[in-house]
């Protein structure tokens, strides 16, 4: 019984953390590597170049936490997702402060680039709400013609960041890093398939063998 309830825990932390990770990050990054679009720039966090390592986090959470929520390959593709998460907390938020801030959208806006701010743009004209709330700002702010007027849009842009993104990229973590390491549990499909190709592979190993041992029993008849 206390069997099932762990396997029915691990079920839920693939479908909570990977849905979560494809729903609200993975599908934008893969919307805009599909289009064409590398909104990051420059040397990049690690060293990589901003554009491959958009490739590789826009992969890992587009991709690989499909394989997670279906429970394929469970381990391996939890992995891609537990570095990015580490890159995200100690490197791209390290210096986060530990009390909540709230931080003017302004700045993250100016670390985009051309093709970011497009981006922007193109969704701000679309049905995202968001976006287009975060644009009416931004030109407010560029419209402004005094210093009060200025202030005032920018404080309508702020936006609670910085330390509760570090803090999510944490619970990101470390809720990849015990599916890494427990696996997908009874209801997944690593449970379904593998058990079955390794009984087809050692079936096949066996009839191998026994052709093997044939062929032997045949030389020595002939000797």
């Amino acid at each position: 019984m206390n069997a099932i309830f762990v396997d029915v825990a691990l079920l839920m932390q693939r479908v909570f953390f990977g849905g979560l990770m494809l729903l609200f990050h993975g599908s934008g990054k893969m919307g805009a590597l599909l289009s064409g679009t590398i909104p990051w720039s420059g040397p990049g966090q690690i060293g990589l170049g901003g554009a491959f390592e958009f490739v590789l986090i826009a992969l890992a959470e587009g991709v690989a936490s499909v394989f997670v929520i279906l429970g394929l390959g469970t381990r391996i593709f939890a992995i891609p997702l537990v570095i990015g998460m580490l890159v995200a907390a100690t490197v791209a938020h390290g210096d986060d402060p530990v009390r909540p801030e709230r931080l003017s959208s302004i700045t993250a806006y100016e670390h985009l680039n051309e093709e970011g701010k497009q981006l922007l743009q193109e969704e701000a004209e679309g049905s995202n709400r968001v976006a287009r709330g975060l644009q009416a700002n931004l030109e407010a702010v560029e419209e402004a013609e005094t210093e009060d007027d200025r202030d005032e849009a920018i404080g309508r842009t702020a936006l609670p960041m910085s330390s509760g993104f570090s803090e999510l990229a944490l619970l990101f973590l470390f809720g990849f890093l015990v599916i890494a390491v427990a696996g997908g549990g009874r209801f997944s499909l690593d449970r379904l398939i593998w058990p079955r190709l390794r009984a087809l592979w050692k079936k096949e190993g066996s009839k191998e063998n026994e052709n093997g041992d044939d062929k032997d029993k045949n030389q020595d008849a002939a000797t």
